[in-house]
C-alpha cells in the first residue's frame, strides 16, 4: 500500500476527493477480487462522480433556501383539494 501514499498526494493535487476517500477500500476490493486495472479505475471514477453529484445536490438544495425539506415519502398523496366538498 506504499504506492497508495504516492497516489494520495496526486489525487489531492487534482482535487479528486471522491477517489481519495475510497482509495484504500477500492484497493482492498481490487486485490480480493483480482480486478484488472480498468475495472479498478472505473470504480474509483464512479466514486468521484457520485461524490460530485451528491455535493452538487446539497449545494442546490442549500441555495434554494427551502423553508422545509419535503420528501416523497412524507407527501400525502391521498389529499386532493379539488375533491373537497364546499
Amino acid at each position: 500500500m506504499d504506492n497508495a501514499h504516492h497516489l494520495q498526494g496526486k489525487l489531492k493535487a487534482l482535487k479528486l476527493g471522491g477517489m481519495l476517500d475510497s482509495l484504500e477500500l477500492r484497493l482492498g476490493q481490487a486485490q480480493q477480487s483480482h480486478l484488472g486495472f480498468v475495472e479498478f479505475l472505473e470504480m474509483l471514477l464512479e466514486d468521484e462522480l457520485q461524490r460530485r453529484a451528491n455535493k452538487s445536490l446539497v449545494m442546490r438544495v442549500a441555495r434554494a433556501r427551502f423553508e422545509e425539506v419535503k420528501t416523497f415519502e412524507g407527501f400525502d398523496f391521498a389529499f386532493n383539494p379539488k375533491s373537497r366538498i364546499r
